[in-house]
């Protein structure tokens, strides 16, 4: 998938509402929903919840996460998932295994710890690879890479 920001969004007095949009291109895929590989509708980046919205989005249950339906009619028991390691039946506090990355699903880190967020240096996500002062290529899937 490849990825492009485009402007922050502002409101109707014409101040940054919290919103940005991308350009996305999704790969094909044909074994995927319409032929192309397509990402859910929320996602976390370290403890920021993201939701994503485009046209012709198909139908994701937050419940399962799988494609086809939403969670109102997801037909498995609701389920609790755990902030630290990402699985299903257990809250964080309870959570024996080890904290695992939200950005690239290795375990033994965080996202604001993880190797693939920026290859500049600059560790947690604090800016756009087309400003970035450290003058390194950014790499890895951050937003902005």
């Amino acid at each position: 998938m490849e990825v492009r920001f485009s402007h922050c969004l502002k409101n109707e007095l014409g101040y940054w509402n919290g919103k940005r949009k991308f350009f996305v291109k999704f790969r094909r895929d044909p074994e995927g929903i319409g032929g192309y590989m397509r990402p859910p509708s929320n996602f976390l980046i370290g403890r920021n919840r993201g939701y994503l919205f485009y046209s012709g989005m198909p139908l994701y249950c937050r419940n399962c996460l799988r494609f086809g339906h939403t969670s109102e009619n997801c037909s498995e028991a609701r389920q609790t998932r755990c902030n630290k390691c990402g699985r299903p039946g257990h809250v964080a506090a309870l959570c024996t295994y080890l904290k695992t990355c939200n950005m690239c699903g290795k375990e033994g880190h965080i996202y604001k710890d993880c190797p693939k967020v920026f290859g500049c240096g600059a560790g947690y996500c604090s800016h756009f690879s087309g400003s970035c002062s450290f003058g390194t290529m950014h790499t890895g899937g951050g937003i902005g890479a």
